[in-house]
């Protein structure tokens, strides 16, 4: 599956097949989220759950390995130094 067709899924379906097919990968928190990366294929996946009640409330794909950064400043990495 693209990108673009993950796009075109509705909510429960985008649901379904990230937690069948995605590699969950980190979780990085917001003032008002948790937020979830998954891989799926070659793009990923956030999901942003609301901090009160768990729901997601937001669903955003990407490919361009920029939009990681906010995950690689969390990666401690002294212990691989």
């Amino acid at each position: 599956m693209t990108e673009d067709e993950f796009n075109k899924l509705d909510e429960n379906t985008m649901a379904y097949f990230l937690f069948a097919s995605g590699t969950y990968l980190a979780t990085r928190l917001d003032k008002e989220h948790y937020i979830k990366l998954y891989l799926v294929e070659d793009f990923y996946v956030e999901t942003f759950h609301n901090l009160e009640d768990n729901s997601v409330r937001k669903i955003n794909c990407f490919s361009d390995i920029d939009n990681l950064n906010p995950y690689l400043e969390q990666l401690n990495i002294h212990g691989f130094l």
